[in-house]
């Protein structure tokens, strides 16, 4: 068992950049400022996930990664589409990672949609819009 964890560990993928590249600074067009999903940390996890009354989707994705970038622009129209039936937010792996790492979260982007404060499905990579808002449709409003 111990030989397994260690395999395990030594094939997992990382999460941050790749191992001796800098980090660049984020351009100012990937500020969440003017984002329709908000910004979440690991202290207000609780309150916005958990316990929201309404399903959440949440987008794990970091500034060094390019596709991110894409799958904010996917969220971002989502929680304008879906404002009121489905709450949207983001969450930073660098900044968090305690909190990717408690749902596994191996790469990013990452998406996971959440009801009752239960993880109940999980999107990774950056793919089309569709495959997003059918998983929204097929886990939370067709119920």
């Amino acid at each position: 068992p111990e030989g397994r964890l260690r395999l395990r560990l030594l094939l997992r993928p990382p999460v941050g950049p790749p191992a001796g590249r800098r980090v660049p600074d984020p351009a100012p067009d990937d500020s969440l400022e003017d984002s329709e999903a908000e910004a979440i940390t690991a202290c207000s996890w609780n309150q916005n996930v958990i316990c929201s009354d309404v399903p959440v989707l949440v987008e794990f994705w970091a500034s060094w990664c390019g596709p991110c970038k894409m799958v904010h622009r996917i969220v971002d129209e989502i929680a304008g589409e879906y404002a009121g039936r489905i709450k949207c937010y983001k969450l930073d792996t660098d900044d968090y990672p305690q909190t990717a790492n408690s749902y596994n979260i191996e790469r990013v982007p990452t998406v996971l949609l959440f009801k009752d404060g239960e993880k109940i499905h999980s999107i990774t990579g950056t793919l089309p819009k569709a495959v997003y808002v059918r998983a929204i449709e097929n886990s939370f409003l067709q119920q």
